[in-house]
């Protein structure tokens, strides 16, 4: 929908709802539209946390000490099946 009809459609839904007298009706128009608005706010992809650059760099510097240390025969590596079974 474009711009221009959906303003003319919000408009034209406001100009009805400002001609409602009747209190229980505007309580069960306002009751749908939070209903909707919840339906659609839970259909919205989840936020996906990104880490920061300070913490991608931590991990990179982890993960240096550690491939130093397996060169060196002080740290045992971990085999392919069992990092599998990690993820």
């Amino acid at each position: 929908m474009n711009t221009i009809s959906l303003q003319s459609e919000q408009n034209e839904l406001i100009r009805r709802i400002l001609d409602v007298k009747d209190l229980s009706l505007l309580k069960k128009v306002e009751d749908l539209l939070n209903a909707e608005e919840a339906k659609v706010s839970n259909v919205k992809e989840p936020v996906t946390s990104y880490m920061s650059r300070q913490e991608i760099e931590a991990h990179i510097e982890q993960a240096c000490k550690e491939a130093k240390l397996i060169q060196e025969g002080k740290l045992q590596p971990i085999n392919a099946e069992d990092l599998l079974h990690e993820l």
